[in-house]
């Protein structure tokens, strides 16, 4: 069954239809097709050209059959695409026929969740279960032309499934004809382009290009990844074969694949696999995405921190430093054909760089690595002291990395795991030094997971200093202190850690409707301005209400100490630039730095935390679906969270009035005074939230 994400592209672009098409770069079809397409032998090309000109002509349309229906043109199509791979086999006769071309005739035109016709692979199996497994090229079809608006919109759904669904693909192309126009896509994980439009009737050479490409191409040149395969397991569950190095990982089950929903991008997916050599096939982590060109890998990453962690010692720290990270296994490139590492432009590209679009796009390498720890991160966890006791740890490792002269930049949810009860970050692809010019917060929207983002960081600009928050005394036309340029500072990294346990509290706790509000206020879909003046908002004043009838009221206490801590800090540090700026230097920070303890703190709080977890007796969890899932399958319940909460409060409201309380200054009665006031509390802060952000949009 197809999901129904909402499939975007990486980066927006201008509305320029002579530029753009759909938001995607057009590019000439000569330089389309130079720059992306196998290359063909004259003499295939010739003799295909030959055989369409002698050939015997068509039989003349009748009025009954003038015009043809939607799947009349594929039938001609493939004759032509038949006689291609002929005649390129005798150019060639070492040459077979990697693709065949099929007609979905199965599929009614009214459906739209399939392509109209494909290229497949001919060696390529696939199912009815799996169905864009044997997708090598996507082809759409509009014979009226006067819808070609959709029919781009669905070859870019069609290729964002091939690429989603079939961790075998580097890249797909795309074709779409409107009338007698046909156009050819291009998607990978860095660059989108699409060529101009050509006629068919008038200019068949191009067809017969395009043909006689396709059907001499190797499947690595459609895009399939020559070190991948896949199999089916017993369970009816695709598995791959993954190869890095000298050794072939076989995966047991896909952990997360968060980052396939966008066609351009890391397209990060972890599995649980096992070393297709090893008898025993112990459980390892392995991870393939597409890494950035340029900066320095996730392997090369941990590897020099444990040699820096092996000579660092840390009374504070109850066990060795290394334990609060992942070990390695294995990393590295993945080649193609020829021994090169894989790459967006050097590869897939030939080198060539569009004259349209590319300035926007880095190229990328595809990358594997492979660890030893199989862990459960926090976005999967249900117990709330696991996730303290996780947060604790996460701390310790930061408090490291600090030490060391270190950020992390990317602390989430989904980095912290925890492994046989001890909490590791993982995710250091973005490690830094924040000392020096290297400490210089990049303009890098790659960098760090929205959700879990410090405020200021996300805003890039510092917001607690006395100037930076507007108290300039009563003659605002004061002038204004200079304010250096945000860097990123280990106090980013640990307020991360507080906007974890928050999104737990309210994920999971069992709410009513203000608490719903402030869940969809700090975490919405999406995490754009409207979150982002949420948050400044909340982190200014309150994380959360303390309702007294909270199970989770001394955890909840606990968390808004922590706010109230790390906002301190951060006027310290803001209000006095001179004082405290030595942080980025290589200097021994003062006593009385902003900085100081902080871990400390933090690290302290955090195993009361697990201490309150462990003893109380807290309700079991009560998730609900994220709001918009962009991988959902199924339409939201006819009856809200939301609206059970309602219709639960009006029958205690029925039933109130026909036995109401026999005594009004009960405790039980106090508990529900204290109840409704917390629920209230907890409506004015999201209204307020909501309020400002609305006012802020509409100036």
């Amino acid at each position: 069954m197809d999901r129904n994400p909402r499939f975007r592209l990486r980066r927006s672009t201008p509305k320029n239809p002579d530029v753009f098409v759909s938001g995607v770069p057009q590019v000439p079809l000569e330089e389309f097709i130079v720059a992306l397409l196998p290359a063909v032998s004259e003499a295939s090309r010739a003799q295909l050209k030959e055989r369409l000109v002698t050939r015997h002509p068509s039989p003349p349309h009748t009025s009954a059959v003038r015009k043809p229906s939607r799947n009349d043109p594929f039938k001609d199509l493939k004759i032509l695409f038949d006689a291609a791979v002929e005649a390129a086999t005798n150019a060639s006769p070492d040459l077979s026929g990697t693709a065949e071309l099929e007609l979905l005739l199965a599929c009614p035109s009214t459906d739209n969740s399939r392509p109209d016709a494909e290229f497949r692979v001919a060696s390529h199996t696939t199912d009815a279960l799996h169905p864009w497994m044997g997708t090598a090229i996507p082809w759409r079809y509009d014979p009226g032309g006067s819808s070609s608006y959709c029919n781009q919109q669905r070859i870019i759904w069609d290729c964002h499934n091939v690429l989603r669904e079939d961790s075998r693909r580097r890249f797909t192309f795309g074709i779409t004809v409107d009338t007698n126009d046909f156009r050819i896509w291009f998607f990978s994980r860095s660059h989108n382009v699409v060529s101009e439009p050509h006629n068919l009737t008038t200019e068949p050479d191009i067809l017969i290009r395009l043909f006689l490409s396709i059907a001499s191409a190797t499947p690595e040149s459609l895009g399939y990844d020559p070190t991948t395969s896949y199999f089916v397991d017993d369970t009816g569950t695709i598995q791959y074969k993954l190869g890095l190095n000298d050794a072939v990982y076989v995966t047991k089950q896909l952990l997360a694949d968060n980052r396939t929903d966008e066609i351009s991008g890391r397209a990060t997916r972890v599995w649980e696999a096992y070393r297709e050599d090893d008898p025993e096939r112990i459980s390892v982590v392995i991870k393939d995405l597409w890494t950035s060109i340029g900066g320095v890998q996730e392997g090369a990453q941990l590897e020099e921190l444990h040699e820096k962690l092996r000579a660092l010692v840390d009374p504070g720290t109850p066990r060795p430093p290394s334990d609060y990270f992942l070990t390695l296994v294995d990393h590295g490139f993945v080649p193609v054909a020829g021994g090169a590492d894989d790459n967006t432009v050097d590869v897939m590209m030939h080198g060539h760089h569009f004259s349209v679009g590319s300035a926007n796009h880095s190229p990328r390498k595809h990358y594997r690595i492979v660890f030893k720890e199989l862990g459960v991160a926090i976005s999967g966890m249900d117990s709330i002291s696991d996730v303290m006791r996780a947060l604790a740890d996460a701390t310790r490792a930061l408090s490291l990395l600090h030490r060391l002269g270190l950020v992390h930049r990317d602390v989430s949810a989904g980095n912290i795991l925890l492994v046989d009860g001890v909490g590791k970050l993982s995710d250091l692809e973005y490690l830094k030094s924040y000392k020096g010019e290297a400490g210089l917060l990049p303009c890098d929207p790659d960098i760090g997971t929205p959700e879990y983002t410090a405020v200021e960081v996300a805003n890039n600009r510092y917001m607690w200093g006395s100037d930076t928050l507007g108290a300039r005394g009563k003659d605002s036309r004061a002038p204004r202190a200079p304010v250096p340029s945000l860097r990123f500072h280990p106090l980013h990294d640990i307020e991360s850690t507080l906007w974890i346990a928050l999104w737990f509290l309210l994920y999971h706790q069992r709410r009513d409707d203000a608490m719903n509000a402030l869940l969809d206020a700090y975490f919405p879909p999406g995490v754009g301005g409207r979150a982002l003046t949420s948050r400044r908002i909340g982190f200014r004043s309150e994380f959360l209400p303390e309702k007294s009838s909270d199970p989770f009221l001394a955890i909840v206490k606990l968390l808004n100490e922590l706010r109230e801590d790390l906002c301190l800090r951060y006027e310290r540090f803001e209000g006095d630039f001179d004082a405290h700026y030595s942080i980025f230097d290589d200097v021994p920070l003062p006593k009385d730095s902003p900085f100081e303890a902080v871990h400390a703190e933090f690290i302290k709080q955090y195993d009361s935390a697990v201490l309150l977890a462990d003893a109380v007796a807290f309700p079991g969890p009560e998730k609900r679906k994220a709001p918009d899932s962009p991988t959902s399958d199924t339409p939201p319940a006819s009856e809200s969270a939301s609206d059970s909460d309602s219709v639960r409060r009006s029958k205690k409201q029925k039933s109130a009035k026909t036995s109401p309380s026999p005594l009004k200054n009960s405790p039980t009665r106090r508990m529900r005074d204290a109840t409704f006031a917390g629920r209230r509390r907890s409506s004015r802060i999201a209204e307020k939230i909501e309020r400002l952000g609305t006012r802020k949009n509409s100036g």
